[in-house]
């Protein structure tokens, strides 16, 4: 993305959201990034997380560099490349991008790179922890980005008990009884789900 200060000099912004949990990783704002920055950005990023089998990219300059290449074929990342003037290829980091610009570049006039950086900063803690999401049952995106932590087995096996449970209950609905085992299975449900968290 890019901006300008009120002297009107450009700026760039580079942004990395996470497409599971929608949760703004970075924000970069500076006066230009090469793919050497992209990558030291990526592996700085991975540090602390872990390297995604994939990322999705433009075709800006940056993201089509040997650098970026080299660091993903020695990561083993795939670079997704969205098709020209295709930003649904995309969707997440365009929306994500979109709600950046009307909320926090358009509402702020920047002085400075550092103040670019500062305000941004903010916005993006405010993002990460207040604002919720549909996609993600109504959690921040910090929360979405805590559910990766939670086993897949718990998670695959708390959809399988509740789709039994709809089973059941259609099976006594069927055969015409005033299911007593209704309230019985939610009970047991609700105590899977506190022994489980």
């Amino acid at each position: 993305m890019s901006d300008a200060l009120v002297n009107g000099r450009r700026i760039r912004v580079l942004t990395i959201v996470d497409d599971f949990s929608r949760e703004s990783v970075y924000i970069g704002v500076g006066s230009h990034f090469r793919g050497i920055q992209v990558a030291q950005t990526l592996a700085s990023v991975a540090r602390r997380r872990s390297v995604p089998k994939k990322i999705r990219v433009d075709n800006s300059p940056e993201f089509t560099s040997v650098a970026l290449d080299q660091w993903a074929y020695w990561n083993e990342v795939q670079l997704v490349f969205s098709r020209p003037a295709t930003p649904t290829d995309n969707a997440h980091i365009e929306s994500f991008n979109a709600r950046l610009r009307q909320e926090c570049l358009n509402a702020h006039w920047f002085e400075s790179i550092e103040e670019a950086r500062s305000t941004i900063r903010t916005w993006q803690h405010q993002y990460n922890e207040e604002h919720p999401h549909s996609a993600l049952g109504y959690l921040t995106h910090h929360s979405g980005a805590a559910l990766t932590a939670v086993p897949l087995f718990f998670l695959l096996c708390r959809a399988l008990l509740a789709k039994r449970i709809d089973q059941l209950l259609a099976n006594d609905i069927r055969r015409g009884h005033n299911s007593h085992r209704q309230g019985d299975l939610h009970r047991a449900v609700a105590a899977a789900e506190v022994q489980g968290s």
